[in-house]
């Protein structure tokens, strides 16, 4: 991983570690300015001093893949080709975007937007007077949306209205699953333009390094595969949001009923050891009923997020960076 980072710090400068799982570290970064690259390994700009503020105009995360993930690194190619493919031609909102990336030998590396705020996990954690009973329908709906375009290729232009989008430009694939659904990979953002009504975060899913795709060639994917799709979706409806759900009520006294008969129907997809039902036509259909049926729940009874709130995860952190590469954790 070490060759990976020296190889990266040519061009960019790194500021401080933001997580660490148990395949791969992220790093905030930018890129360098040519004033800040040297011309030659043991040349650098004359009086220039050591430490110098960097203006954060386009903060980006660095990812890496422990050494012990195996010799070609190919959990980061696949991340690297299931986001190429989930951005070719068309970008989701709900889906974080591929900004570079390379992959030559042991030095591997990718980079994504920086999200201001956060993780899922983090934010709810940090704010927990800030998780209602709409924001838990919120994070339904923006996570439903980002599903119906992994997993068949849909977009959501309103609330209710689904369309199919032109075909991506990826030749070998379009049907994915994304593998390890969990609030620690949904990323915060500050509200999108269209969210007039509220001020809720925009929601990105990202951390696609244990997702799979279905080659398109080889005719409709098998039971084997849907129950990865099914299994994502067991995760999200029957874990994550009734996490979020035990919040809301804990912090504000409220619940859903309906919001915990969804719960439950996706809860028991798992359990379910038959799942007879199980075809992309039903996983199709319940996805688009859920995500129609989350639109409509948390416009209807928009709480906004206090100011304060909002604001802090909307701060871009004032970062520092030295001359000579060395990453400086601020």
């Amino acid at each position: 991983m070490e060759d990976s980072r020296l190889h990266f710090r040519l061009n960019h400068d790194e500021f401080k570690l933001l997580g660490e799982g148990w395949s791969g570290v992220a790093y905030l970064a930018v890129k360098k300015t040519n004033a800040d690259i040297p011309q030659s390994p043991t040349t650098e700009a004359p009086n220039l001093p050591a430490t110098h503020p960097v203006v954060p105009t386009d903060p980006r995360v660095v990812k890496y893949y422990k050494a012990d993930m195996g010799p070609d690194g190919t959990d980061l190619q696949k991340e690297i080709d299931i986001l190429k493919t989930l951005c070719a031609g068309h970008s989701h909102p709900g889906i974080v975007s591929l900004l570079d990336f390379h992959i030559d030998g042991p030095v591997q590396w990718m980079t994504t937007p920086f999200m201001s705020g956060g993780t899922l996990y983090q934010f709810s954690q940090r704010y927990p007077e800030a998780i209602t009973v709409p924001f838990v329908w919120h994070v339904a709906h923006s996570v439903a949306s980002a599903l119906l375009y992994v997993f068949f290729d849909i977009t959501s232009r309103g609330p209710t209205e689904d369309t199919r989008a032109e075909p991506h430009y990826w030749p070998l694939c379009n049907t994915l699953s994304h593998g390890d659904l969990h609030s620690g990979n949904i990323l915060l953002g500050p509200a999108l333009p269209e969210h007039l009504f509220s001020n809720f975060p925009a929601l990105l899913l990202s951390d696609f390094g244990d997702g799979d795709f279905w080659p398109h060639a080889e005719g409709a994917p098998p039971r084997e595969y849907l129950l990865k799709q099914a299994q994502d979706l067991f995760f999200f409806g029957g874990v994550m949001l009734p996490d979020l759900a035990e919040i809301a009520q804990y912090t504000r006294g409220t619940q859903d009923p309906g919001l915990a008969d969804w719960t439950h129907k996706l809860k028991s997809m798992e359990q379910n050891p038959d799942k007879h039902w199980l075809t992309s036509d039903s996983l199709r259909e319940l996805l688009l009923d859920f995500h129609a049926t989350a639109a409509r729940q948390w416009e209807k009874d928009v709480q906004p997020m206090p100011d304060y709130v909002k604001d802090a995860i909307a701060v871009v952190p004032q970062l520092a960076a030295s001359r000579r590469g060395v990453s400086r954790d601020l």
